[in-house]
C-alpha cells in the first residue's frame, strides 16, 4: 500500500540526480524520497520499460537478466536482490511464493492486507478478497469489522455465536475465557499452538494476549512489526524504524546487513524480518504455503503448522485451523485432521 501511495504521489516526476535505478528497494518497498520501487527491484524516479531498462544504468532485463543463474529463462529475474519471497518485489511474470498476493509490483504474504478498494481486502492464498464481515474471513491482524465478532480459524464470527467446542460464547473479541486481551490465549487440540481471537493481539512467552506490533509491544504473529519495523528474537519485541540494531540500523524489517531473508541471522536477535526465521544461520521466508513454520508454529491464514510446514487448513482430510477449526459443518478429530 506504501507503494502505491509512493506511485501516484510520483506519477510523472522526473528526478535525474538520484541516480535513477542504482539503488536497490528496501525489503518492504522502500526507497529514498522521490523515488518508487520498480518492477525490476530498484527505485526510480520515473517508470521504465522492462525492455530497455538496461539504457539508463540499470539491469537489462530484456534478455540474461531474466534468466537464471544457469542462463535459461525460468521467469526469476537474476537481479541484484532476491525476488517473490515476503515484501520483496514480484519475479519477471508477477510471480509471488507461498500463497502471497501481487501489488504494485510487490508481494504481499497470505493473511496480510491488500489495499481497500473501497473495502478492507485480505490477501488469502494468492487472491484478494473481501473481509471482517461476520462470516468473511478475518482482515490482516485477526480483525473483523463487527462489533465484538471474534476471529476463529480465519473468519469472523459474530458476538454471540459460539466460538467452538470448550471455548464458550463469543463476546467482545473474547471467547468465554481466553482469546481477548489480558486473557490466556486459547489453545488448539493436539498440542497445537495458542490463539487469539481479538484483533490486533498475539500470544506472548506466557500464553497471553497482548497487543503487537507497535516498538516495545510483542512482535505479531510471524515476527511482524508496524511500520518497517524488527523483530527482536530475543525478547520478542519490536525495534522501531531507524533504531540502533544488530550491525546496524533497523530498516524496512532488516538490521544493517542482518536480519532480512536471504541475509545471516543477527547475532543475539536472530531473524527480525516480517515472514522470516532462521534456517541454519540464514533468514528464510516462513508462514506461507510449502514455507517452513514461523515461531511458535505459526502460519498465515488460510494455512496451518503442520510437520514444520504451512499447509492449507480447513477442508476434509487438511488439517484444523488454529488446531481446531473446519470448514463447511466439518468436524476437527482427534488427530487435528478435519472429517
Amino acid at each position: 500500500m506504501r507503494a502505491l501511495a509512493l506511485l501516484a504521489a510520483l506519477a510523472g516526476c522526473f528526478i535525474p540526480d538520484l541516480d535513477d535505478g542504482r539503488i536497490a528497494c528496501g525489503e518492504m518497498g522502500d526507497c529514498p524520497g522521490g523515488t518508487f520501487c520498480a518492477p525490476d527491484g530498484r527505485c526510480r524516479s520515473h517508470a521504465i520499460d522492462l525492455a530497455s531498462a538496461g539504457d539508463d544504468g540499470g539491469p537489462d532485463l530484456s534478455s540474461r537478466d531474466l534468466a537464471g543463474s544457469d542462463g535459461s529463462s525460468d521467469g526469476a529475474a537474476d537481479l541484484s536482490r532476491p525476488c517473490g519471497g515476503p515484501y520483496q518485489p514480484a519475479c519477471a511474470g508477477g510471480t509471488c511464493s507461498g500463497g502471497a498476493c501481487v501489488e504494485a509490483m510487490m508481494c504481499l504474504p497470505s493473511g496480510s492486507a491488500t489495499s481497500p478498494s473501497p473495502a478492507p481486502m485480505v490477501c488469502l492464498a494468492g487472491s484478494e478478497t473481501s473481509c471482517g464481515g461476520d462470516g468473511e474471513p478475518c482482515c490482516a491482524d485477526q480483525t473483523c469489522s463487527s462489533a465484538g465478532a471474534c476471529c476463529l480459524g480465519g473468519v469472523c464470527a459474530a458476538s454471540g455465536g459460539t466460538c467452538g467446542p470448550g471455548l464458550g460464547t463469543c463476546n467482545s473479541g473474547s471467547c468465554a475465557n481466553c482469546g481477548g486481551g489480558g486473557k490466556k490465549c486459547c489453545m488448539g487440540a493436539g498440542g497445537a499452538g495458542g490463539f487469539c481471537t481479538a484483533g490486533g493481539l498475539t500470544c506472548d512467552d506466557a500464553n497471553n494476549c497482548v497487543a503487537c506490533g507497535a516498538a516495545g509491544q510483542a512482535c505479531c504473529g510471524g515476527n511482524r512489526c508496524n511500520d518497517g519495523g524488527c523483530c527482536n528474537g530475543l525478547d520478542h519485541k519490536c525495534i522501531a524504524g531507524g533504531a540502533t540494531c544488530g550491525t546496524g540500523s533497523c530498516a524496512s524489517g532488516s538490521c544493517g546487513d542482518c536480519g532480512g531473508i536471504g541475509l545471516v541471522a543477527c547475532p543475539g536477535l536472530g531473524c527480525t524480518a516480517s515472514n522470516s526465521v532462521d534456517s541454519n544461520g540464514t533468514c528464510v521466508a516462513c508462514g506461507g504455503a510449502g514455507q517452513p513454520c514461523c515461531r511458535n508454529g505459526w502460519c498465515g491464514s488460510p494455512y496451518a503448522c503442520s510437520g514444520g510446514t504451512c499447509t492449507h487448513c480447513g477442508e476434509a482430510g487438511e488439517p484444523c485451523c488454529e488446531g481446531r477449526f473446519c470448514a463447511g459443518g466439518l468436524s476437527c478429530n482427534s488427530s487435528v485432521l478435519c472429517r
